[in-house]
């Protein structure tokens, strides 16, 4: 499959038999679900020690609480201080932490494929962040519009140590 992802020749039913074998695999983990609302980064890390998981989820970035601010402080600032103890703390326990953000509202107005600057707070998931993948649903431009021309395009806007820019696209 990264064969045909690097191609940009990944079709639906490539999907279905990854999904599949994903779906398989993770079934045998040890999978840990923290639904604590508003978590501090301490939080996160107690949990992900505890679990001793080796992947971290975390849905999603605007919902963490970042309590060792000051008052009054922008929540940029807020956001980025979370953004560089959870890098810390990822590198030091050798885990891999996915985390889902907020794109902001004018998204929804805009045709355009989104970018890292249509992340909400993006600055500091910009610069902490070794990859950001954006999901985009969208409209396939066709002659005429019908129900099956939607799809879900896979946009990698920032790949550290590999190659970004490559776009996978799923019709729905």
């Amino acid at each position: 499959p990264a064969r045909l992802i690097n191609s940009k020749t990944l079709q639906s039913e490539h999907f279905r038999k990854i999904a599949d074998a994903m779906a398989e695999r993770l079934g045998k983990l040890p999978i840990k679900i923290f639904s604590h609302t508003w978590p501090k980064i301490e939080d996160v890390q107690a949990v992900a020690i505890q679990s001793k998981c080796r992947v971290l989820f975390l849905d999603y970035l605007q919902r963490c609480r970042y309590p060792d601010t000051k008052k009054g402080e922008p929540r940029t600032y807020q956001i980025g201080d979370f953004m560089r103890r959870l890098k810390s703390f990822a590198q030091e326990s050798e885990i891999t932490v996915i985390m889902a953000c907020q794109l902001n509202r004018r998204r929804d107005k805009d045709k355009d494929a989104p970018t890292m600057s249509d992340l909400s707070d993006s600055g500091s998931v910009e610069n902490e962040s070794d990859k950001v993948a954006l999901l985009w649903e969208r409209e396939f431009e066709t002659i005429k519009p019908a129900p099956g021309n939607k799809g879900l395009e896979w946009i990698m806007a920032k790949n550290r140590r590999g190659r970004s820019g490559a776009n996978v696209t799923a019709r729905l």
